[in-house]
Protein backbone atom coordinates (compact mmCIF):
# COMPACT_ATOMS: atom_id res chain seq x y z
CA UNK A 1 0.00 0.00 0.00
CA UNK A 2 2.89 2.28 1.25
CA UNK A 3 4.77 1.43 -2.07
CA UNK A 4 1.93 2.60 -4.16
CA UNK A 5 1.28 5.99 -2.60
CA UNK A 6 4.95 6.74 -2.98
CA UNK A 7 4.34 5.80 -6.45
CA UNK A 8 1.91 7.66 -7.14
CA UNK A 9 3.77 11.10 -5.23
CA UNK A 10 6.47 10.41 -8.05
CA UNK A 11 4.35 10.07 -10.91
CA UNK A 12 2.31 13.38 -9.79
CA UNK A 13 5.35 15.27 -9.88
CA UNK A 14 7.32 13.78 -12.87
CA UNK A 15 4.13 13.82 -14.86
CA UNK A 16 4.80 17.46 -15.09
CA UNK A 17 8.02 16.96 -16.92
CA UNK A 18 8.28 13.88 -18.48
CA UNK A 19 6.68 13.40 -21.89
CA UNK A 20 4.11 10.46 -21.95
CA UNK A 21 5.17 9.54 -18.48
CA UNK A 22 3.53 5.99 -17.44
CA UNK A 23 3.32 5.60 -13.74
CA UNK A 24 3.27 1.95 -14.26
CA UNK A 25 6.73 2.04 -15.50
CA UNK A 26 8.38 3.28 -12.29
CA UNK A 27 9.20 0.90 -10.28
CA UNK A 28 10.14 1.61 -6.27
CA UNK A 29 11.04 -0.50 -3.49
CA UNK A 30 10.12 0.74 -0.21
CA UNK A 31 12.36 -1.84 1.40
CA UNK A 32 15.43 -0.31 -0.26
CA UNK A 33 14.10 3.19 -0.67
CA UNK A 34 15.55 3.01 -4.64
CA UNK A 35 14.14 4.27 -7.98
CA UNK A 36 15.97 4.05 -11.30
CA UNK A 37 14.05 5.71 -14.38
CA UNK A 38 15.53 5.55 -17.87
CA UNK A 39 15.53 7.23 -21.02
CA UNK A 40 13.29 10.26 -20.21
CA UNK A 41 12.02 12.79 -23.00
CA UNK A 42 11.02 16.22 -21.32
CA UNK A 43 7.96 18.20 -22.63
CA UNK A 44 8.42 20.98 -24.17
CA UNK A 45 6.98 23.46 -21.30
CA UNK A 46 9.26 21.27 -18.24
CA UNK A 47 10.92 25.02 -17.66
CA UNK A 48 8.16 26.87 -18.36
CA UNK A 49 8.01 27.75 -14.52
CA UNK A 50 11.21 29.35 -14.67
CA UNK A 51 10.34 32.14 -16.27
CA UNK A 52 13.53 32.72 -18.54
CA UNK A 53 13.14 33.92 -21.82
CA UNK A 54 14.15 30.72 -24.01
CA UNK A 55 11.87 27.38 -24.79
CA UNK A 56 12.82 24.45 -24.71
CA UNK A 57 12.56 22.53 -28.46
CA UNK A 58 13.53 19.08 -26.85
CA UNK A 59 14.97 17.58 -23.97
CA UNK A 60 16.39 14.38 -22.90
CA UNK A 61 17.12 12.73 -19.26
CA UNK A 62 19.86 9.83 -19.62
CA UNK A 63 18.96 8.30 -16.14
CA UNK A 64 17.39 9.23 -12.82
CA UNK A 65 17.82 7.93 -9.38
CA UNK A 66 16.34 8.19 -6.56
CA UNK A 67 17.50 6.80 -3.12
CA UNK A 68 15.37 7.43 -0.05
CA UNK A 69 16.82 5.93 3.51
CA UNK A 70 13.35 5.31 5.25
CA UNK A 71 15.09 3.79 8.05
CA UNK A 72 17.70 6.72 8.61
CA UNK A 73 15.37 9.47 7.24
CA UNK A 74 16.75 11.66 10.12
CA UNK A 75 20.50 10.88 10.01
CA UNK A 76 20.94 10.17 6.23
CA UNK A 77 19.64 12.16 3.09
CA UNK A 78 17.75 11.64 0.20
CA UNK A 79 19.39 11.42 -2.74
CA UNK A 80 18.01 12.28 -6.31
CA UNK A 81 21.14 11.71 -9.04
CA UNK A 82 20.26 12.71 -12.06
CA UNK A 83 22.95 12.04 -15.52
CA UNK A 84 22.95 12.83 -18.97
CA UNK A 85 20.88 15.53 -19.80
CA UNK A 86 20.47 17.28 -23.23
CA UNK A 87 18.46 19.95 -23.69
CA UNK A 88 18.02 21.71 -27.21
CA UNK A 89 16.51 25.35 -26.37
CA UNK A 90 16.27 28.49 -28.25
CA UNK A 91 14.98 31.87 -27.95
CA UNK A 92 11.04 32.53 -26.64
CA UNK A 93 9.31 34.42 -29.66
CA UNK A 94 5.77 34.31 -29.93
CA UNK A 95 3.55 33.04 -32.96
CA UNK A 96 0.66 31.32 -33.24
CA UNK A 97 2.39 28.01 -32.06
CA UNK A 98 3.92 29.41 -29.36
CA UNK A 99 0.97 31.32 -27.91
CA UNK A 100 -0.81 28.33 -26.42
CA UNK A 101 2.27 27.67 -24.61
CA UNK A 102 2.84 31.35 -23.62
CA UNK A 103 -1.18 31.20 -22.65
CA UNK A 104 -0.07 27.97 -20.98
CA UNK A 105 2.96 29.30 -19.06
CA UNK A 106 1.27 32.28 -17.72
CA UNK A 107 -1.34 30.15 -16.38
CA UNK A 108 1.04 28.26 -14.96
CA UNK A 109 2.79 31.31 -12.60
CA UNK A 110 -0.61 32.38 -11.73
CA UNK A 111 -1.18 29.14 -10.05
CA UNK A 112 1.86 28.52 -8.73
CA UNK A 113 1.49 32.13 -7.11
CA UNK A 114 -1.83 31.19 -5.65
CA UNK A 115 -0.14 27.80 -3.79
CA UNK A 116 2.41 30.02 -2.56
CA UNK A 117 0.02 33.05 -1.22
CA UNK A 118 -2.20 30.12 0.37
CA UNK A 119 0.82 28.78 1.64
CA UNK A 120 1.57 31.23 3.31
CA UNK A 121 -1.70 32.39 4.83
CA UNK A 122 -2.17 28.83 6.33
CA UNK A 123 1.44 29.57 7.62
CA UNK A 124 0.23 32.55 9.10
CA UNK A 125 -2.87 31.25 10.42
CA UNK A 126 -0.91 28.66 12.44
CA UNK A 127 2.01 30.18 14.04
CA UNK A 128 0.62 30.48 16.83
CA UNK A 129 2.15 26.63 17.74
CA UNK A 130 -1.45 24.37 16.42
CA UNK A 131 -0.82 21.75 14.11
CA UNK A 132 -2.09 21.72 10.91
CA UNK A 133 -5.00 19.49 10.49
CA UNK A 134 -3.40 19.04 7.09
CA UNK A 135 -0.14 17.88 9.10
CA UNK A 136 -0.98 13.93 8.22
CA UNK A 137 1.70 11.51 8.35
CA UNK A 138 2.74 11.53 5.00
CA UNK A 139 3.52 15.19 5.19
CA UNK A 140 5.69 14.81 8.03
CA UNK A 141 7.55 12.50 5.75
CA UNK A 142 7.69 14.19 2.72
CA UNK A 143 8.72 17.20 4.78
CA UNK A 144 11.65 14.82 6.57
CA UNK A 145 13.07 13.66 2.83
CA UNK A 146 13.03 17.72 2.17
CA UNK A 147 14.51 18.57 5.01
CA UNK A 148 17.63 16.36 4.40
CA UNK A 149 18.21 16.25 0.35
CA UNK A 150 20.43 15.80 -1.87
CA UNK A 151 20.40 16.67 -5.52
CA UNK A 152 23.11 15.83 -7.93
CA UNK A 153 23.02 16.61 -12.32
CA UNK A 154 25.75 15.18 -13.74
CA UNK A 155 26.98 15.78 -17.54
CA UNK A 156 24.04 18.16 -19.00
CA UNK A 157 24.93 19.62 -21.97
CA UNK A 158 22.91 22.92 -23.58
CA UNK A 159 22.61 23.50 -27.26
CA UNK A 160 20.77 27.19 -27.64
CA UNK A 161 19.91 27.53 -31.60
CA UNK A 162 18.15 31.06 -32.78
CA UNK A 163 17.41 31.52 -36.62
CA UNK A 164 15.05 33.91 -34.89
CA UNK A 165 16.58 36.84 -33.93
CA UNK A 166 18.73 37.78 -36.90
CA UNK A 167 17.18 35.97 -39.62
CA UNK A 168 19.57 36.02 -42.36
CA UNK A 169 22.62 35.00 -39.65
CA UNK A 170 21.17 31.97 -37.91
CA UNK A 171 23.56 30.96 -34.73
CA UNK A 172 24.19 28.02 -32.54
CA UNK A 173 26.06 28.16 -29.31
CA UNK A 174 26.63 24.62 -26.52
CA UNK A 175 27.99 24.27 -23.11
CA UNK A 176 28.54 21.70 -21.10
CA UNK A 177 28.45 21.02 -17.80
CA UNK A 178 30.06 18.61 -15.85
CA UNK A 179 28.61 18.65 -12.52
CA UNK A 180 25.60 20.78 -10.33
CA UNK A 181 24.32 19.33 -6.68
CA UNK A 182 22.73 21.32 -4.13
CA UNK A 183 22.01 19.98 -0.57
CA UNK A 184 19.85 21.33 1.82
CA UNK A 185 21.29 22.98 5.14
CA UNK A 186 20.42 24.31 8.92
CA UNK A 187 20.49 27.90 9.19
CA UNK A 188 23.74 27.88 10.04
CA UNK A 189 24.55 26.22 6.99
CA UNK A 190 25.28 22.68 7.64
CA UNK A 191 24.38 19.80 5.99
Amino acid sequence: MLEGIVTKVLAKYLNHYVEDFQSENLQFSLVTGHAILENLQLKKDALLDIDLPIILRSGFLGKMTIEIPWKNLTSKPAIIAIEKVFLIAGPRTITKEDEQMEEKRLLKIKKRRLRLAKSLRNENINSDGNKNKNDTYFNRIASRIIDNLQISVDRVHIRFEDSTTVPHHPFVFGMTIENLSAQSATVNWKP
